[in-house]
């Protein structure tokens, strides 16, 4: 009989091979039995998915150099996704959050609505929330914007914020927080009912400040915290008495615990914002604000370990930001004391500008020095950001996205198949895989 090489090394024959292949594949199918059984078994009710909007290699590599540490890179399993829409190699958020909410591709621009045929299509939030499972969704900047909406809005164009509002109220989730709803402004709204006034109507117990959203109870009802403004301060400008990331998750976890389980995702938003601004300070800093979030998901976890799933990862990098962490240059960032964004707001005011660019970037600058940088509002933050970052051994590539896969993280039941390369519409395929649900 004729001998064949087999791939694993050695000689057999025909026959042997067959049922050696027939061998390999049974096993293979009981494995897969197997798999599924033990993440079945397993009843995962909470699950946590955190996104940082922007957020790199680059950016959790030097968060975790100039802070010392994250809690996410210290999750014991760690991979890389890939980003790209469909028809296109760089992502905007609507395309790359509809691909973490719901496992399919769309063009740039599209929520959660297939690009051929327009259909709504189902999101992870959404499935969790017909089973009666909890869901809330946080996020630093507007309700309305495009990652958040993706888990609740189904619009053909990410700029329609009054519809993405509308189905916000539409959806019945139980938790929302973050900015403002941007559908609101009138340049929106044109003179259409109040969005807020309809989510009252609509059941929803709607929160403004801080203390009234510290005094909320379990059984409160369906909730919308929202800041006063658009977005929350950038963590380096907050103030110590306004709300943080990681104060509407913990609010969150406290609303949403009981019987039937929760989906929470949680976006920090405001990476991606510095990152198109190339403010490496103020990006890492939002990239701890997240990281104090993910802390309390894992506080969660540890009294829940046998039941919660925690995953971290990204929509895209933004910047493409380029690290030296090769000696303590960056630590030179320390010296910078506020946000691009505050230093615009501080030098609209007029005054000492020698004095207010050494206070926020820490560098001495003569004020002839400054005026060859020009002094339009803006345009100055971003030339003095460049310097300090230069000095820093901080590079960056490019003021918008970049198709640089992004890392994730998890911890708890069923993490390990989050390990690996592979793209971001596997991730909630994954996630609904160890819950045992379909979409």
């Amino acid at each position: 009989m004729q001998k064949v090489n087999f791939l694993l090394g050695g000689w057999m024959t025909k026959g042997k091979l067959f049922r050696a292949l027939l061998l390999t594949l049974f096993l293979t199918f009981l494995l897969s039995l197997s798999s599924s059984s033990a993440l079945g078994e397993a009843k995962v009710k909470y699950v946590f998915l955190f996104i940082g909007d922007g957020m790199g290699e680059g950016q959790r590599a030097l968060a975790h150099a100039f802070y010392g540490k994250l809690v996410m890179n210290d999750l014991p399993v760690q991979g890389f996704i890939t980003t790209q829409p469909l028809g296109g190699r760089i992502t905007d958020s609507a395309a790359s959050a509809t691909a973490l909410a719901t496992g399919k591709k769309v063009l740039n621009g599209f929520l959660s609505v297939d690009s051929s045929d327009f259909s709504k299509l189902t999101t992870l939030a959404e499935v969790f929330k017909a089973r009666g499972i909890g869901v809330g969704i946080v996020t630093n900047t507007p309700i309305d914007d495009a990652t958040p909406a993706a888990f609740y809005s189904h619009q053909r164009s990410r700029l329609s914020y009054y519809e993405i509002s509308l189905d916000m109220i539409r959806s019945g989730f139980d938790y929302f927080a973050g900015g403002s709803p941007l559908g609101n402004h009138e340049r929106y709204r044109k003179r259409r009912p109040d969005i807020l006034s309809l989510a009252k109507a609509n059941g929803y117990r709607v929160v403004r400040d801080k203390v009234e959203a510290e005094s909320l109870k379990a059984g409160a009802g369906k909730v919308m915290i929202f800041d006063q403004g658009a977005a929350l301060y950038y963590e380096i400008d907050r103030p110590k008495d306004t709300l943080s990331l990681a104060d509407l998750t913990r609010k969150a976890i406290e609303l949403l615990y009981g019987p039937h389980g929760f989906f929470i995702m949680v976006e920090g938003g405001k990476i991606d914002w510095a990152c198109h601004a190339n403010d490496a300070l103020t990006a890492i800093a939002e990239v701890k604000a997240l990281d104090e979030a993910v802390e309390e998901a894992l506080e969660f976890l540890r009294k829940h370990p046998e039941e919660t799933l925690i995953v971290v990862t990204a929509d895209h990098e933004c910047g493409g930001m380029r690290v030296d962490l090769s000696g303590e240059r960056f630590r030179l960032l320390k010296h910078q004391t506020m946000s691009y964004a505050r230093f615009n707001r501080e030098l609209s005011k007029g005054g000492d500008i020698v004095g207010l660019v050494k206070r926020a970037f820490g560098l001495n600058l003569t004020e002839s020095e400054i005026k060859t940088l020009g002094d339009e509002v803006g345009s100055l933050a971003l030339k003095l950001i460049r310097i300090l970052n230069e000095r820093a051994g901080i590079n960056w590539g490019t003021r918008g996205h970049t198709d640089a896969p992004v890392p994730i993280s998890a911890i708890g039941v069923g993490a390990q198949i989050f390990s690996g390369f592979y793209d971001n519409t596997e991730v909630p395929m994954r996630i609904i895989r160890i819950v045992g649900l379909t979409f």
